[in-house]
C-alpha cells in the first residue's frame, strides 16, 4: 500500500487535487489549468510534473502547449485499495489466505510485530 499512501500524499495538496478534478471533466493545457485556478502558469507546470511523476495525469505537447488528462486507471487503483482499506475488519492482519490464520494468532498471542508488509501481513519470512 505504499504506492496508495503514495498517491494520497499527492493528492492532499489541494491545488493538485484540484487540478485533478478538473482534468477527470475534460483535457486541459497549462495556461488553462492556471487561469481557472487563478495562478501562475509556473506554479501549475510544477503542480503537473508532481503529477505527472506520481503517475496521476498524463502530458502530450502540442505545438508550445503540453495538454493533460487524468490517468483513470490510477483513480480507479486508488479507489480499490481505498475500498479494501475500509473493508478491513477490526483485528484483520493479513489478506493472504495461506498466512491468515497464522497472523492471527500471532494478534491473539501479542506477538504480531508492529511493522506489516504491503498486504497487510505480519508474519515475517
Amino acid at each position: 500500500m505504499s504506492e496508495t499512501w503514495e498517491t494520497l500524499h499527492t493528492l492532499s495538496e489541494k491545488s493538485r487535487f484540484r487540478l485533478v478534478k478538473m482534468l477527470l471533466k475534460k483535457e486541459l493545457c497549462v495556461h488553462s489549468l492556471a487561469k481557472k485556478l487563478s495562478v501562475s502558469d509556473s506554479a501549475v507546470s510544477q503542480h503537473m510534473k508532481i503529477l505527472e511523476k506520481s503517475g496521476l495525469v498524463r502530458g502530450e505537447k502540442r505545438g508550445h502547449y503540453m495538454h493533460y488528462t487524468v490517468v483513470r486507471e490510477k483513480i480507479s487503483d486508488l479507489a480499490d485499495d481505498l475500498q479494501k482499506l475500509a473493508k478491513t475488519e477490526k483485528g484483520q492482519c493479513c489478506e493472504q489466505e495461506e498466512h491468515k490464520e497464522e497472523c492471527e494468532e500471532h494478534h491473539e498471542k501479542g506477538a504480531c510485530e508492529e511493522e506489516h508488509d504491503e498486504n497487510g501481513c505480519c508474519r515475517k519470512e
